[in-house]
């Protein structure tokens, strides 16, 4: 996540999801990982604010976003996109308690230069001692994949040197060893072999290292894609994989404006 990013049509749309997934699974506690890294230009897509408000499906945050896109307009001495207007917008529709932010930036050349090892020890602490139900993680780019030998995709197994851009596996498995539910932003591009390939493969390697782990063996993975993006989210419960499946089966009528925007691939 960056900073430049708050007000971009993906943010206001991965809310939205995040929104979604808590009011159909009841949780009572969720975590925001921001993972926040440095600016490196504008990268927005705004059109979405120029609609009328009053037809916004999620107006708090379309407000608010809003709000601040015309301030940066106005202005432009100080850039009011900042991830504290997300916070604050949770807050006043949840009230304090229900979402937890983490807001540290991940970079190495942040101004605390805090080794990756001891961000990562920081969530895990909120994590557990927070009563948490739901992890969402924001990286620049989702989990890092490498092609091995054979051309198929892998999570990389790097251990050092990891890019603030990325979640790695062995990031992952920490929470779910702690029986939490995750959602994972992954960033798609135009991944070689197409995205629905590149979906399929990511889900396969999750599926698999969950197999794979010692502590917890059963678990369910469901890619929810929109226009530019694909979010997994990871489950140790089949009651809650079904109930979100189906609550996003109902694809909800979001109008005309939203309907290329807005499409869940299940």
């Amino acid at each position: 996540m960056k900073n430049q990013y708050v007000g971009d049509v993906n943010d206001f749309l991965k809310f939205t999801l995040i929104e979604t997934i808590s009011d159909a699974l009841d949780y009572k506690k969720i975590f925001i990982a921001w993972m926040l890294t440095k600016n490196d230009g504008d990268g927005m897509v705004l059109g979405y604010l120029n609609e009328n408000g009053n037809d916004a499906f999620n107006k708090p945050f379309f407000d608010e976003f809003h709000k601040m896109i015309n301030e940066w307009k106005e202005y432009r001495k100080e850039d009011p996109r900042k991830i504290e207007r997300i916070q604050n917008t949770f807050e006043r529709k949840y009230g304090k308690g229900k979402y937890l932010f983490h807001s540290e930036s991940i970079d190495s050349e942040s101004i605390d230069k805090k080794p990756r090892g001891r961000y990562f020890e920081e969530l895990s602490r909120i994590a557990k001692n927070s009563d948490i139900d739901f992890v969402f993680f924001d990286p620049d780019n989702g989990i890092k994949v490498e092609n091995n030998d054979k051309g198929q995709l892998s999570f990389s197994s790097e251990a050092t040197n990891k890019s603030p851009k990325h979640l790695y596996w062995d990031e992952i498995e920490t929470f779910w060893n702690m029986g939490k539910d995750l959602l994972i932003y992954q960033h798609l591009g135009r991944p070689k072999g197409g995205v629905d390939q590149y979906i399929s493969e990511i889900v396969k390697q999750i599926t698999d290292n969950i197999k794979k782990n010692k502590n917890i063996t059963n678990g369910y993975v469901i890619p929810i894609r929109t226009k530019r993006t694909v979010f997994f989210y990871i489950t140790q419960h089949e009651a809650a994989k079904e109930k979100l499946q189906k609550k996003l089966e109902e694809k909800p009528e979001y109008g005309e404006k939203w309907k290329e925007e807005l499409f869940i691939q299940l």
